[in-house]
């Protein structure tokens, strides 16, 4: 007896990859290679989970390097806008002193 073969449908590859269904539904649809090769069975759509497997494995980029953790605490970035009013507060305080 043969072994069945795992066929995905749209909602468990979106699962899969971590994506939403309507963004692997639009892909499909517009962008094709951005997802794995399917399988037409009438008017349904399935993914074979080894061929998901293989095109992941030849989508995979990087050296698999970590990337370095910041040893200090990241520098505040300016406010960009009208000051809030605790900082107008602080500005008039300062001002008078």
């Amino acid at each position: 007896m043969e072994k069945k073969e795992k066929l995905l449908t749209e909602f468990e590859l979106a699962v899969f990859l971590a994506l939403a269904v309507s963004t692997v539904r639009r892909n499909r649809s517009t962008a094709p290679h951005r997802l794995p090769p399917w399988v037409k069975i009438g008017s349904s759509v399935r993914w074979r989970m080894a061929t998901v497997q293989e095109w992941l494995t030849a989508h995979e980029v990087g050296g698999g390097i970590a990337a370095p953790t910041p040893s200090t605490k990241p520098q505040k970035q300016a406010h960009l806008g009208t000051p809030t009013k605790a900082e107008r507060i602080k500005k008039a305080k300062s001002a008078t002193k």
